[in-house]
């Protein structure tokens, strides 16, 4: 099964789900596929695994499921060659963010079409987090000229 256009990322593929259809919750567990990384700066192969760090973020609603949620780890890589430090994580979720780039378009899109209130409540969010992606959305959109 190719996952890539659910989880975005070529970088890892799924690896279980677990539903709760009372809560309306789906938590899907991504595991980091297997293979050689190469360094960004030298392009040296390099397989020297330095750290892992287990994360969890807010992604698009699918179907009934509201709240969508992506666990999966960034692996820190050191290269052998220029012992420069990378990661492998998903490629769309921003450094240190809770939630995907899609995610927090797709709720500040929400947010400019009915009232931010009704937004929180309906996708089970604080109020400041759903004036923060439409601020996230705006910003964006008018960095591509597209407002």
């Amino acid at each position: 099964m190719n996952s890539e256009w659910i989880i975005g990322s070529e970088n890892y593929v799924i690896e279980a789900v677990d539903l709760n259809k009372n809560k309306k919750k789906m938590d899907i567990t991504l595991k980091p596929k297997e293979g050689s990384m190469y360094c960004p700066v030298c392009q040296k192969e390099t397989r020297y695994l330095k750290s892992r760090r287990k994360r969890v973020v807010r992604d698009l609603p699918i179907g009934e499921y509201i709240e969508v949620r992506l666990h999966y780890e960034t692996i820190y890589y050191q290269c052998t060659g220029c012992s420069k430090l990378y990661k492998k994580e998903l490629d769309l979720v921003e450094s240190n963010q809770f939630a995907t780039q899609r995610f927090k378009m797709f709720i500040g899109k929400m947010s400019n079409i009915i009232p931010p209130k009704q937004v929180s409540e309906e996708y089970n969010l604080d109020d400041n987090t759903v004036y923060r992606y439409e601020d996230y959305f705006l910003k964006k959109n008018a960095a591509a000229g597209k407002l």
